[in-house]
């Protein structure tokens, strides 16, 4: 998430941490518009940096099941982002 000011960032970051505690920190997950399960016990952990690329962890536990899946536990991607500004002249 790359944001214009501080003010910014901390706002965007707390209104993400309001709306997980709003919803029990449980998201619905949908495809296609429909219910296919849920994350939960979505935390969001925010690392700070010397810049205005506000980077930040999201750990959930998945629940659900689809038609031909067997119950195997899924295995967990991770995905790194990182964005280089170059500060103007």
């Amino acid at each position: 998430m790359y944001v214009d000011t501080l003010d910014e960032a901390v706002r965007y970051q707390e209104a993400l941490v309001s709306d997980l505690e709003d919803r029990c920190n449980v998201l619905e997950i949908k495809e296609d518009g429909k219910h296919v399960g849920w994350l939960k016990n979505v935390v969001a952990r925010f690392n700070n940096g010397e810049s205005l690329d506000a980077t930040f962890t999201l750990t959930y536990e998945v629940a659900y099941k689809r038609k031909g899946w067997d119950a195997s536990t899924p295995t967990a991607d991770v995905m790194y982002t990182r964005l280089d500004v170059k500060p103007e002249k």
